[in-house]
């Protein structure tokens, strides 16, 4: 796991090729994304996501197997919780939408608008948290396949 802010973006070009291109795209994208979804290769796309934060017994712990996500803030603020995926328990895998349901406990950061965090199959993460009064967000989440 990695939270950090856009204005350091460039020290995880390095990363892999699909992270250069998702992050360069996310570079030049910081303020948002018009449409649901943007295909950048074939192995990172990102999704523009909209929505009100939340109570977190209304929110759910997630994984995936297939994917690295990126998430970023491009308005708003929310909390995002963190765990190793050892420690929790898996619920319900939908191959589909490589989305593993968890259950289970960790720790929460707070992600104000230009912070993201790039969470790997073995974080657990927990999205949509309320951090102080609920308010509507918008992200970017950039989806990279693993190992390219």
């Amino acid at each position: 796991m990695i939270v950090d802010h856009i204005a350091n973006i460039e020290k995880y070009m390095e990363l892999s090729p699909a992270f250069a291109a998702g992050l360069a795209f996310l570079a030049a994208h910081s303020g948002g994304i018009g449409e649901d979804r943007v295909d950048i290769t074939p192995d990172v796309y990102a999704l523009r996501k909209h929505y009100d934060s939340r109570d977190e017994a209304d929110c759910k712990w997630e994984a995936h197997k297939e994917f690295i996500d990126v998430q970023y803030v491009a308005s708003g603020r929310e909390c995002m919780g963190w765990g190793p995926k050892s420690a929790f328990r898996e619920v319900e895998y939908k191959e589909a939408k490589d989305f593993i349901h968890l259950d289970g406990e960790g720790e929460f950061f707070p992600l104000t608008a230009g912070m993201f965090m790039v969470l790997y199959p073995e974080d657990a993460h927990e999205p949509m948290v309320r951090l102080g009064e609920s308010c509507p967000i918008e992200k970017i989440i950039l989806k990279i396949r693993v190992g390219k």
